[in-house]
């Protein structure tokens, strides 16, 4: 009998949980390929999320405190300060929302940060497609729950996007630190800010780690070669 470790970080929790190491394959999960987008569900995106020319920060998930959103909004004054008229668009649904947006009214940023909730699959893929990075400051909760993967990662670097996550659970695998990405602290809002500035102000840099996450997708983190391990015997 073999147990399929979606990460590293699953494989170890499986070891501790009493499963024998040897029946254990790690097989990481992926992305689709990215899919095209129009140049009309380009406008219509910018035009229903009211989104500038300028650069904007894409956040996809459930807004639950371990997925980090509300960092994200205490970290955007500092970046706009270093960086520029730069946006934040936090696409999901869940009990932090509110928080995020009552968040950036209190720091007076509420006209950078847009959270519109659900979105078409059209739309989403244009904000993929646009944005300048992605980022999703992921941590781990009281009860212990963090990302086993982190899908939303490489559905970001399916479109060329370089990463901005928290480091935690496997994530670790799904980024890779200075490569595709840049993984901080979890709850490091210092270190957050960092993260976002240094691809923000250097574009070529961030061009290069949108590209090794995308290369990273079509050679191994894709649907395929997920379905072809997973199939294979050894």
């Amino acid at each position: 009998k073999r147990c399929i470790a979606i990460s590293r970080f699953t494989r170890e929790n499986l070891i501790r949980f009493g499963v024998k190491a040897s029946q254990i394959r790690v097989v990481l999960p992926g992305a689709s390929p990215a899919t095209p987008v129009s140049d009309a569900d380009v406008l219509r995106a910018r035009h229903q999320l009211d989104l500038h020319d300028g650069p904007f920060i894409l956040a996809v998930g459930r807004f639950i405190p371990r997925k980090g959103h509300i960092h994200l909004v205490e970290a955007l004054p500092a970046v706009q300060e270093r960086v520029g008229n730069v946006q934040l668009v936090m696409v999901g649904r869940g009990p932090e929302r509110l928080r995020c947006q009552k968040k950036a009214q209190a720091l007076g940023i509420e006209g950078a940060v847009r959270c519109p909730g659900f979105v078409d699959e059209d739309i989403l893929q244009a904000l993929y497609q646009t944005c300048t990075c992605f980022a999703l400051p992921t941590d781990e909760d009281e009860q212990g729950h963090v990302e086993g993967f982190g899908l939303v990662f490489t559905e970001a670097h399916a479109h060329g996007k370089p990463v901005v996550a928290g480091r935690s659970g496997g994530v670790v695998d799904a980024v890779l630190d200075g490569k595709t990405g840049i993984l901080v602290k979890p709850g490091s809002v210092a270190q957050l800010t960092r993260a976002l500035c240094s691809l923000l102000n250097n574009p070529d840099e961030a061009a290069a780690m949108g590209q090794a996450g995308k290369k990273r997708v079509e050679e191994t983190l894709n649907w395929d070669q997920f379905t072809e391990k997973l199939l294979a015997d050894d």
